[in-house]
């Protein structure tokens, strides 16, 4: 029954939900970003905040921006013994063990050099013998299970180990593969498949389970490892199977000796919400939720963001719940949910987006034609224009398009006309030279429809045009004969006020859809404010009844209310950059498109002054947006509140309200020092003087000579989601009294000729979402005066000035 239960389960893994697969996006290590091997085989993130890589070839140490890498070297006997690393733990003190394929070996940080005597170590706490297992727990205590004693406990406050034989009974008499904690007791897992639960006060043996063992047969012999989530329940995998053990209860949950078909798993953990990851042999990872709902991550070829490699080695979640990835061929994948806002659907060129309803979305493409895709199940049906088919779409070449009120769509194309689908066929509207009731102009770029059910039309080129569906009734509205400002119209939308809002290449206008009379709009306060530039990409009115005008050269506010006309900063330099598109959220921010960046624009009134402001916050590729411009009024907020973005590489999708920002306190770490552009070494001299006798984390204070006054100072915070849009805020104080802010990814501050004196550099850091960390960290600096600015020197001289006097 428990083999069906464990089947079951994996059924609906493998069943699950996969459309929410995209959620999980993926940034990358390997071997091309300094990482020294391919194969990570433990992933682990010290106390000081630095990142720790395991690999098959070598040891890595990661601060967001460069890698260390650490190997064996035969001569030097500060260095690793062997470069094959299987796990990482931190004791107490702040020291790495480290164990390799021969044994363990101890980090020290301070000197930056590794103790390869590690026994000498031990044996100084009591602990002698060979060494099974090592396990440094919650409390820092060391675990330590010697082969033919017992095991040794060691803690913090302890002056010598305590040693306890588990048992004296056969199967005792088995090598440990592994221990983990529970509720302040040890577990420990024999080769043999027996479980074992030890007091961890009183190191007696509380109970024995032998379920693996008579599962696999008495002459097993394997490795296992062992996980215990938050709920209390034991993992337990290896090659040949998988077992959940319910530690409260004392029962087997799930026991699965392998059978034809089953994929191993590789590796376990629990993230901050309580999802169980499942890390597996050639088939990727599971997300299991807790219910019947479990997510697929592997790896697709096409997707730079999915899972590099199916062979998952290694799971580990660090303090601000990233979770780190260790693959057998493809390096380490990290995932946090703020690292990547917006995903990205691989849709082809997208020009303009509309709401098909229920889970379908309709996309106009650059050449592809038009797109329904169905956002629940993916499926994506294509329609193309065909020669021979009347019915078909006029043009493959989709740059606007319109659901109207009786849930037909409108799609205006390039030099193709104007289509109308009716779930069936499409009616083609065409400009017919010589016909007085016809489409103006074959380029249809913009769409709206009135409250009267009306169809307007803006051409690039003829003008605006009203089409009354019921009747197929055209009317213009052009320069010639109503005075629009321009016939060139890119963009239009219905006002509240009952206006047709006109954006042209050579200004904007308002069309009275009552009256029908055109107002060209010169500007604001009775014409004194202009925009900042007439060439519009789009106009629209949001739920405040302002009008935002994007222009080739800014994004513009018109208030109607006040007469006012405003220029939203989008740059702290006010630089003037191309607006494509605009949307409103539900929550009354607005989002435009800028280039290949989308920028968040909080509006707000300001009480004493009556003028509005505007906070901004932008995101680029980094944050997951393609890396290429977005096209212009791709921009669509559906009836669901998700935004819709389209460019060449597709379309950018996102919630504005499941949007989740890095709000944890980031702290600094100092990671390098250098003398004129040259790497200061630890315990190395430079000028006569050992610059660094610790390393930089590791120094509270650094002595320069007066002449080895142009220095650069490396830092980096512990915090690794998108280190290259974190920035620091500096100081030195001594020199100057101001905090400096750096650019983002810009992790060094350089002096040159600074004065004898001591300074202290301040540093602290900001998230890439604008969350600046409270703690500051601080490196005192000592510039030495040469030796005729010394007391002793000054000292002499005024005793010696009255003999040259004499």
């Amino acid at each position: 029954m428990k083999r069906l239960q464990w089947s079951v389960f994996f059924f609906f893994l493998l069943i699950s939900i996969w459309t929410e697969a995209h959620n999980y996006m993926f940034k990358h290590l390997e071997v091309k970003d300094g990482l020294s091997n391919n194969q990570v085989n433990s992933i682990y993130k010290d106390s000081r905040g630095f990142m720790w890589f395991g690999t098959a070839s070598g040891l890595n140490r990661y601060d967001g921006y460069f890698m260390k890498v650490y190997r064996s070297r035969k001569e030097d006997v500060k260095s690793l013994p062997e470069n094959y690393i299987e796990k990482i733990q931190e004791d107490a003190e702040g020291h790495l063990w480290i164990h390799t394929g021969v044994g363990y070996v101890v980090y020290n940080p301070d000197s930056d050099t590794f103790d390869r005597n590690s026994e000498a170590w031990l044996k100084r706490k009591g602990i002698e013998g060979y060494v099974q297992r090592l396990y440094i727990d919650s409390r820092k205590t060391f675990w330590v299970y010697v082969g033919g004693k017992g095991l040794y406990r060691y803690g913090v406050d302890d002056k010598e180990a305590l040693c306890a034989l588990v048992s004296n009974e056969d199967w005792a008499k088995a090598g440990v593969v592994d221990i983990a904690e529970f509720d302040g007791d040890i577990l420990l897992m024999y080769e043999t498949g027996v479980l074992v639960c030890v007091d961890g006060m009183t190191l007696k043996l509380k109970w024995m389970e032998d379920g693996i063992a008579s599962d696999l047969g008495k002459a097993y012999r394997e490795a296992f490892t062992m996980y215990v989530d938050k709920t209390g329940k034991l993992w337990i995998y290896n090659v040949v199977g998988a077992w959940t053990y319910l530690l409260h209860e004392r029962k087997w949950d799930v026991r699965m000796p392998r059978k034809e078909g089953y994929d191993a798993v590789r590796a376990v953990m629990q993230d901050k919400y309580g999802r169980i990851w499942v890390g597996r042999d050639q088939r990727g990872i599971e997300v299991y939720d807790g219910g019947k709902k479990s997510v697929v991550l592997s790896n697709d070829p096409g997707d730079a963001r999915t899972l590099p490699n199916n062979t998952v080695t290694v799971l580990y979640e660090d303090s601000s719940g990233t979770m780190w990835v260790g693959t057998y061929k493809k390096g380490v994948a990290y995932y946090n949910e703020s690292i990547f806002k917006f995903s990205l659907a691989d849709v082809g060129d997208v020009n303009c987006v509309e709401d098909g309803g229920d889970s379908v979305v309709w996309l106009g493409t650059n050449g592809g034609g038009l797109v329904r895709w169905n956002r629940q199940t993916d499926q994506r049906k294509t329609f193309m224009h065909v020669a021979a088919d009347r019915n078909s779409i006029s043009g493959d070449v989709v740059v606007t398009m319109l659901r109207d009120s009786k849930g037909r769509l409108w799609a205006g194309t390039y030099w193709s006309g104007l289509n109308c689908y009716d779930g069936h066929r499409f009616i083609h509207y065409r400009h017919e030279a010589g016909e007085a009731n016809t489409l103006a102009y074959d380029n249809v770029w913009a769409l709206a429809e009135d409250r009267d059910g009306n169809i307007w039309i803006g051409t690039l080129g003829k003008g605006v045009q009203c089409l009354n569906p019921s009747t197929g009734v055209f009317t213009t509205y052009a320069n010639a004969n109503s005075g629009l400002v321009s016939d060139y119209v890119l963009s239009i939308c219905i006002g509240r006020d009952n206006r047709l809002i006109i954006g042209t290449s050579y200004g904007m206008s308002f069309l009275d859809l009552d009256t029908r009379t055109i107002k060209n709009f010169a500007g604001g306060r009775s014409d004194t404010e202009q925009l900042s530039n007439q060439s519009i990409s789009q106009v629209y009115e949001d739920s405040r009844g302002l009008i935002w005008v994007a222009t080739r050269e800014g994004l513009n506010v018109y208030s109607p209310r006040q007469d006012r006309l405003y220029e939203v900063p989008l740059k702290p330099d006010f630089s003037k950059l191309f607006v494509l598109g605009i949307v409103e959220d539900d929550n009354r921010g607005m989002w435009v498109t800028a280039g290949s960046e989308l920028i968040n624009i909080l509006p707000q009134l300001d009480e004493q002054t009556g003028e509005l402001t505007f906070s901004c916050r932008s995101y680029n590729d980094k944050d997951g947006l393609q890396s290429c411009d977005f096209n212009q009024r791709s921009m669509k907020r559906l009836l669901t509140g998700e935004i819709m973005a389209g460019g060449l590489y597709g379309v950018n999708c996102f919630r504005p309200n499941e949007i989740k920002y890095n709000r944890a306190q980031p702290k600094v770490m100092f990671t390098g020092f250098q003398l004129f552009n040259e790497e200061v070494e630890v315990g190395k001299k430079y000028g006569g003087r050992v610059v660094l006798p610790h390393t930089l984390f590791e120094t509270e204070k650094i002595v320069l000579d007066y002449a080895q006054n142009i220095f650069t100072v490396f830092f980096a915070s512990d915090n690794y989601v998108l280190p290259e849009k974190t920035s620091y805020q500096y100081k030195l104080e001594g020199f100057n009294k101001e905090w400096l802010t750096s650019q983002a990814d810009m992790h060094r501050v350089t002096y040159t000729n600074l004065a004898p004196g001591s300074y202290v550099l301040k540093v602290k850091a900001t998230t890439s979402d604008g969350y600046v960390g409270s703690d500051e960290a601080q490196l005192k600096i000592v510039i030495l005066p040469p030796f005729w600015m010394t007391p002793w020197a000054r000292t002499s001289a005024i005793w010696a000035w009255p003999t040259r006097a004499t």
